[in-house]
């Protein structure tokens, strides 16, 4: 799992720390414009640039131009992956790998590999694992710790061809073919397609040994997908067969939202993975019945499977993961000077169990302030001196 998240002059963020403790569920508030976003875009960033040397990316903060780079530094726990790795060669070769390395540059094993990328302004990449073991040790965070960001604004919801694409994550690793699994999937196709299929086939493969073609036989995330997709019949989604487009936007993000929730955690199940998933808002145009039902997808399918860190405006969102039992911790994203402060909540209150969980609440976790005065009369409500200080009431006032 990733256990901390670290980021200094990233656009808006002078400096941010982020750790994720026993929670696995972490929501992030804060007003537009405040670097919730940006917060995740670095996260992302980071992923989509491992083992990238070079990028035409402007990212490094804008407001001081004395800043010459930026820095991402993610954490993560490895005790699991060492735990699964006692009954799997392929994985139990790439932790052997990454011990060598700690043992090298660290002088002991440890269960935490912290990984920093720094860019400076000219785009040049550096990373801090030394270039002996850089190549094997990134690819390897790379496919035991997926990343999936979720813009809910920019969702194409009449195709769900994303939900394709982690589909193809599951149980993704080298096949196990040769001659003799080949010719049975050719009689498979054959009782399915018919002659049709073997004189198609032989066509294929005669113009592409013509034309010096061939095929990467180490895409193997595409040609797993490829597979479930013949096994269900088709590539596009339907609902109640009916097309996606027969529905409102709000029922397909609900419905794209929970196939997703319950999918991704699955990865960690079958392929010892690790995944984070990042979903900005999204309670974006859901009914409160999809909310609750959303909350309840999220509570049954995350647990310490994955990690999901997501943005929201919603004090609904709040209520149900607080009546529901979700164990989730909540930061706050605020402005100051245009730089993004991050702040832990206390949520000792919300969860203490000793009163009804409403919005009225949980709306109090997206206000600047809270203001308890004393006092049955207009008169003693505005003697308070404190409120007078707050609201800068005269004497005469």
């Amino acid at each position: 799992m990733i256990k901390r998240i670290e980021i200094t002059n990233f656009k808006s963020i002078e400096s941010l720390k982020l750790c994720i403790q026993n929670e696995h569920i972490i929501g992030i508030l804060g007003k537009n414009g405040t670097g919730k976003s940006t917060l995740f875009h670095a996260v992302n960033y980071f992923f989509s640039k491992l083992n990238k040397q070079h990028s035409d990316d402007v990212v490094i903060d804008g407001v001081n131009p004395y800043v010459q780079k930026c820095t991402i530094t993610i954490s993560f726990n490895l005790a699991r992956m060492f735990m699964k790795s006692k009954g799997n060669k392929e994985l139990s070769e790439i932790m052997n790998f990454i011990q060598e390395y700690q043992q090298e540059f660290f002088g002991k094993v440890s269960d935490v590999l912290s990984i920093t990328m720094i860019q400076y302004r000219d785009g040049r990449i550096v990373w801090s694992i030394d270039k002996k073991y850089q190549e094997k040790i990134l690819n390897a965070i790379k496919r035991y710790f997926p990343i999936y960001f979720i813009n809910v604004r920019n969702l194409d919801l009449q195709s769900w061809n994303k939900l394709w694409d982690i589909i193809g994550d599951l149980l993704m690793s080298v096949p196990r073919e040769n001659v003799e699994h080949l010719k049975k999937l050719d009689e498979a196709f054959f009782a399915i397609y018919g002659e049709r299929y073997i004189k198609s086939k032989q066509k294929i493969e005669d113009t592409f040994k013509e034309e010096g073609i061939s095929l990467d036989p180490f895409s193997f995330r595409s040609r797993f997908k490829d597979v479930f997709k013949l096994r269900f019949g088709g590539e596009q989604f339907e609902f109640n067969e009916r097309n996606l487009d027969y529905y409102s936007d709000g029922t397909n993000s609900y419905k794209y939202l929970k196939l997703l929730i319950s999918l991704i955690p699955y990865v960690s199940e079958l392929s010892c993975k690790h995944p984070l998933i990042m979903i900005d808002e999204p309670e974006i145009g859901l009914h409160s019945a999809f909310i609750t039902e959303l909350v309840e997808c999220i509570h049954h399918s995350i647990e310490d499977k994955a990690v999901l860190l997501f943005t929201t405006h919603s004090p609904k969102v709040i209520e149900e993961l607080t009546n529901q039992g979700v164990e989730y911790a909540l930061y706050r994203t605020s402005d100051y000077r245009l730089h993004t402060i991050l702040t832990k909540l206390n949520l000792q209150w919300l969860k203490d169990g000793k009163h009804t969980v409403t919005i009225k609440e949980t709306e109090c976790y997206f206000s600047d302030y809270l203001v308890y005065v004393e006092g049955e009369s207009e008169v003693q409500l505005f003697q308070n001196k404190y409120l007078r200080r707050l609201f800068e009431l005269t004497p005469k006032s």
